[in-house]
């Protein structure tokens, strides 16, 4: 029988990994896994006793310490309409985010955002539509002492999950997320646009053509323009609108052919000091600035998709 495998600390691994300056494929080729492995095990799945040693000395930590996965952290989450509840690990908080967004944005008033206040005894987590605060959170780190619940600072692996938890924030509940005031971007990275061109082939099914990265504003507003030039010359009308739900970060722009359709899936991307290019928040709200700026005055066309 297969070996169920050891579960590692994903957090660690990815924090040592960027501290050591490796990518992903340069430590899966450390240790002879495939860089989809390093991928699975940075969030969350076991790897055998062999690649676990091998993780170890490459990332210069003690196996013990790179084994370590259990979170010990109590919170106190308090609402506007609650004065408190404990949760090991926020582990009953993060799906009471997810569902309170599901319904807010069912309601269609425009996009939302999150702000984060973090403060090491105290963190606050604002719901806000157009500035205004919808519903707040407030996560108090604790533990138990003899004379009640003490209020504490987060510290070693405690500290690495909180970390994690913000950074998938705003890939997986809003793209607009700020912490202390400050947008929510990896350190020493630059935005950019991430432009995928499609077109429908005989089948009508789209077949990628063409992929470029943008990093800078100008060039990437040059080639919008030029793009939708070419359509206004040649009498091939633009269409652009928001992709998918509020998990996305996206827009597609369509231009319409007489038999065929070409498409443009502009995605906010970010590129990392290692030369690694990730997926970026892009608040909704800048987003529809783009749209309304390609769209002018247009109604959609009534044979848009919605595919990208």
């Amino acid at each position: 029988m297969r070996p169920s495998g050891i579960k590692l600390n994903g957090p660690l691994i990815k924090q040592r990994r960027a501290e050591l300056k490796l990518t992903q494929t340069d430590l899966a080729a450390i240790v002879f896994t495939s860089e989809r492995h390093i991928q699975r095990i940075e969030s969350g799945d076991s790897a055998g006793r062999a690649i676990a040693n091998r993780l170890a000395e490459a990332l210069k930590v003690d196996i013990e310490q790179l084994t370590t996965t259990q979170r010990n952290d109590l919170w106190l989450v308090s609402t506007d309409e609650s004065n408190g509840t404990i949760t090991k690990s926020l582990k009953t908080f993060w799906p009471a985010l997810e569902a309170a967004i599901d319904e807010l944005y069912e309601s269609d008033g425009g996009p939302l955002s999150l702000a984060v206040a973090d403060q090491p005894l105290c963190k606050t987590i604002e719901l806000k539509r157009a500035g205004k605060r919808l519903k707040q959170w407030t996560l108090r780190p604790i533990m138990f002492h003899e004379a009640g619940i003490q209020w504490v600072k987060l510290h070693g692996i405690d500290q690495l999950f909180w970390e994690s938890d913000l950074e998938t924030l705003s890939m997986t509940y809003v793209a607009d997320v700020t912490i202390n005031g400050k947008p929510l971007t990896a350190p020493d990275t630059r935005l950019g646009y991430q432009v995928v061109i499609a077109e429908t082939a005989g089948s009508r099914e789209l077949e990628t053509v063409q992929t470029h990265d943008f990093f800078d504003e100008t060039d990437f507003g040059e080639f919008l323009s030029t793009w939708q030039e070419a359509a206004k010359q040649s009498d091939h009308p633009t269409f652009a609108y928001p992709w998918g739900d509020w998990r996305t970060n996206a827009i597609v722009i369509t231009r319409q052919y007489q038999y065929r359709e070409q498409v443009l899936s502009v995605q906010r991307v970010a590129l990392d000091h290692l030369g690694q290019v990730t997926s970026a928040p892009w608040p909704r709200s800048h987003q529809q600035q783009m749209v309304e700026a390609v769209n002018g005055d247009k109604s959609p066309p009534s044979t848009c998709s919605a595919r990208a």
